[in-house]
């Protein structure tokens, strides 16, 4: 199977999925060692901070956003095309949260960050507002003070 297949095969799976699909593929299906990898890095530094596997919750996110001047986000991203607000990051479940930072989440938050970089897929697609641009993932963290996004498509 080649990588291209296989996100082809991920971004099926996910459209449509019903909460309890995303989250059973949150924990299975659907890890991305590299990202794990990649946060095991920079958690090295001492300036960072790394929220893995079942730390890497919303809630967590919420609580430690606003502290850092770089956001790096490597989870899964899904694009609600009617409903772009609704478009939202995976994260792992807690008794706090729901696990999914939706776009209207994200525009409520007053962020510190110089940069976003945003590793899941469709961060940057979305709907076409005149005066607005594309109403994203991506979209909303510019929106929350965040004047530069390294998104995907």
């Amino acid at each position: 199977m080649t990588p291209g297949f296989a996100q082809s095969l991920k971004d099926s799976y996910l459209e449509g999925a019903s909460d309890e699909e995303i989250d059973s593929s949150w924990l299975t299906f659907l890890q991305q060692p590299f990202l794990i990898n990649l946060a095991s890095t920079l958690a090295s530094v001492k300036t960072s901070k790394s929220l893995t596997d079942s730390q890497a919750t919303e809630s967590g996110y919420k609580a430690h956003s606003s502290n850092y001047r770089i956001i790096h986000f490597g989870t899964h991203g899904i694009l609600d095309d009617k409903s772009p607000l609704f478009s939202k990051l995976i994260f792992a479940k807690d008794k706090e949260e729901d696990g999914y930072l939706h776009t209207y989440e994200i525009y409520g938050q007053n962020l510190n960050a110089d940069l976003a970089v945003l590793s899941a897929c469709q961060t940057g697609k979305g709907k076409w507002s005149d005066g607005e641009g594309v109403i994203s993932l991506a979209h909303g963290f510019t929106y929350a003070g965040c004047p530069s996004v390294v998104m995907s498509m």
